[in-house]
């Protein structure tokens, strides 16, 4: 079975008519759904609970529970909800800015050859040298 070179470059050559990830659009658009605007959402609902742990914190606001008992502030919670907070603007900020990789400027300073001078003279003086020791 004889192939011919015309039906191999059309075979090579035709390229699928599609957008890459234009079927997920399409989809996330008929349930109503924005991801980035989901995403700054959540990051203004994170500064407002990083507001209130500031000001339960400060004992400027104090909570009560069930039992009428204060509610204490738990700098581990805070700890998590400033790292959750972070995930979220990195998160958004690759919307906005193109990733720079971070790179070290070395100082490159010129190194001084080495230069080694094979007298007569110094030879004898380091045998001299030798000897005294």
């Amino acid at each position: 079975m004889a192939v011919s070179v015309k039906e191999i470059k059309q075979l090579v050559e035709t390229k699928p008519n599609f957008k890459a990830g234009h079927k997920s659009q399409v989809r996330l658009e008929e349930l109503g759904f924005d991801p980035l605007q989901e995403l700054v959402q959540l990051y203004r609902k994170l500064q407002d609970e990083d507001t209130l742990m500031c000001a339960l914190r400060d004992g400027v606001y104090v909570p009560l529970n069930e039992y009428a008992n204060p509610i204490r502030y738990s700098y581990v919670a805070h700890t998590n909800l400033l790292s959750q907070l972070e995930k979220v603007a990195s998160q958004l900020m690759r919307y906005g800015y193109s990733r720079v990789s971070e790179t070290v400027i070395i100082e490159e300073k010129p190194v001084d050859p080495l230069i080694i001078n094979l007298d007569r003279d110094l030879i004898t003086d380091a045998e001299i040298v030798e000897e005294d020791q």
